[in-house]
């Protein structure tokens, strides 16, 4: 990607719940389920975020704000969810043949 001219724009994976409103997310929206830090660095940015869309709207708007407005951003990260909606990766073996069983995992996580 950046050899297509795009700049990484990487950002700290601390958010607030108000970029949820900002998105114009629904209340029941699954993106608004948020891992809660204990001991946050700040308490303006207590969770983790779901999306790496807010980092990157901030880094245009912060960018457009001074000045800079072609921009062509990117982002590799990781976002976080609760442990209870994680959703495990299928695992087929390599030294046989899948079993059904093991072939509808697959089909179910797709």
């Amino acid at each position: 990607v950046s050899g297509a001219g795009y700049v990484e724009a990487p950002n700290y994976p601390f958010v607030s719940e108000q970029v949820f409103d900002q998105l114009g997310l629904a209340a029941d929206d699954p993106a608004r389920r948020v891992v809660r830090l204990t001991n946050p660095l700040s308490d303006e940015e207590p969770a983790l975020r779901t999306s790496l869309l807010p980092g990157l709207l901030g880094a245009l708007r912060r960018n457009d704000g001074r000045g800079s407005h072609d921009l062509a951003l990117f982002e590799t990260g990781l976002v976080f969810h609760p442990r209870a909606e994680q959703r495990k990766a299928v695992r087929l073996p390599v030294d046989r043949r899948p079993t059904d069983e093991e072939l509808a995992g697959l089909d179910a996580a797709l």
